[in-house]
């Protein structure tokens, strides 16, 4: 059996050879350590947010818990998105003088 990725292989070469998703990579790369460091305190500020709006306690996946993971990521998100705002400026290089 051939494994997806390696089908869809030549179909992503040709993908990323375009501009927007490189440009995309290399943002994400300039900053990857960052959201590696800060992506779980992002989630616990996300819950504690939530938690005295009786959301995100859910601990089985239940119906209530798939309809929460929408919202959870998205709060999570955003603080994440100021962490990295924040802190993300010390990983990044400095920029070359011309």
């Amino acid at each position: 059996m051939v494994e997806p990725t390696v089908l869809l292989r030549p179909a992503l070469q040709r993908w990323l050879r375009g501009r927007r998703p490189w440009k995309a990579t290399i943002a994400v790369n300039s900053v990857v350590m960052t959201l590696f460091l800060w992506h779980m305190t992002a989630f616990l500020c996300a819950v504690l947010v939530l938690w005295p709006l009786a959301l995100a306690r859910e601990h089985d996946s239940t119906a209530a818990w798939w309809l929460q993971r929408p919202l959870i990521i998205a709060v999570a998100s955003a603080f994440l998105v100021g962490l990295i705002a924040l802190f993300g400026r010390f990983e990044r290089a400095p920029p070359h003088a011309p």
